[in-house]
């Protein structure tokens, strides 16, 4: 009898897991771990999506689905967000990504502040106008 029960809860067991997940990592080009990275996962078959953020590089989303096709996309300012989609997930340990983020490339070639200050009457006009402008070029 105690052999029997034994067969049962090992069962019980096996059929309690049925969710799965992810772990990753999330790096800049130059190799280090990024923080506070925005990390969706999104099923494609059933519209189910979370959201997490990055500690020292490192993401976990767990209670997921078996199967998929799941998209992963991580995003962080001055970064190009980056993808990877049709990932499927199987039972057992956790899908492991590892992501690279590249800068955008961004130049400003002329940037102008612009400010106005004044002694405004009753009527809304300016009695006494300050204005200013600077202009920077790169």
């Amino acid at each position: 009898m105690l052999a029997g029960l034994a067969a049962v809860a090992s069962r019980l067991d096996a059929q309690g897991i049925s969710t799965t997940g992810f772990v990753g990592v999330v790096r800049d080009d130059g190799g280090e771990q990024v923080d506070g990275a925005q990390v969706q996962v999104l099923n494609h078959a059933t519209g189910y999506s979370l959201q997490t953020s990055t500690r020292r590089g490192r993401f976990r989303v767990s209670g997921l689905e078996v199967g998929g096709p799941y998209a992963v996309t991580v995003r962080l300012l001055g970064y190009a967000p980056l993808t990877r989609d049709s990932v499927f997930l199987q039972v057992g340990e956790p899908r492991l990504l590892e992501f690279v983020l590249e800068p955008l490339a961004q130049s400003l070639d002329v940037v102008t502040v612009a400010s106005r200050a004044g002694v405004f009457g009753a009527d809304g006009t300016c009695r006494l106008c300050v204005h200013s402008a600077m202009t920077c070029r790169s």
